[in-house]
């Protein structure tokens, strides 16, 4: 048995061990806001290569979104949804725009069914959850998807878990702060 889980993992990689499946929305998050503020600073060559590899991600996230829809993974289905809207209208692709609604409605029926998602109770999601949502209103021009991104992002459990986790994070940043310099003058060392 030992072996034959080695071999086949070596094979076929195991999620979260060897690689992270969530990075290509990530990265097409990334690269869509170079796109929208930087392409005047970018070479044409830069652009094309964003595109081609967004269009490579794309397809494969487009695959994993119909073969494997958790609700777990509130984060990236709202990334899934604004890059399907965003890439569908800079490449001309209506079936990526459509199924960016189709996509939306899903999400938004699944935290309908108790008006929450598991993430949104996560500071570490929370955030990303919120500034997805966002580019939902800002970089969209579908009003469709602008009125479904409101339906989440209306929630109050994420105003409440990005609160806490400000309140959080700046008693965090005093504390860590006041603790370096009083090692500095302390002992002489920051270390």
């Amino acid at each position: 048995e030992k072996y034959l889980n080695k071999a086949t993992s070596e094979v076929v990689p195991l999620v979260w061990a060897s690689y992270d499946p969530n990075m290509r929305e990530f990265n097409m998050m990334s690269f869509a806001m170079l796109l929208e503020h930087f392409s005047d600073e970018l070479s044409p060559e830069c652009i094309e290569l964003i595109d081609h590899t967004c269009q490579l991600a794309m397809e494969g996230a487009v695959a994993r979104s119909k073969e494997n829809f958790t609700p777990l993974n509130t984060n990236i289905q709202c990334m899934h949804t604004f890059l399907l809207d965003y890439f569908g209208a800079r490449w001309n692709r209506p079936d990526y725009c459509e199924y960016a609604i189709e996509y939306a409605k899903r999400v938004v029926d699944k935290y309908l069914q108790c008006h929450s998602a598991a993430e949104f109770n996560s500071p570490t999601y929370c955030g990303v959850d919120l500034a997805t949502l966002g580019f939902w209103q800002r970089y969209t021009s579908n009003d469709t998807l602008k009125e479904l991104g409101k339906i989440l992002f209306q929630n109050d459990q994420l105003f409440w878990t990005a609160v806490s986790m400000a309140l959080f994070m700046i008693g965090y940043c005093t504390t860590t702060s006041f603790g370096t310099y009083y090692f500095k003058y302390a002992y002489g060392d920051e270390g």
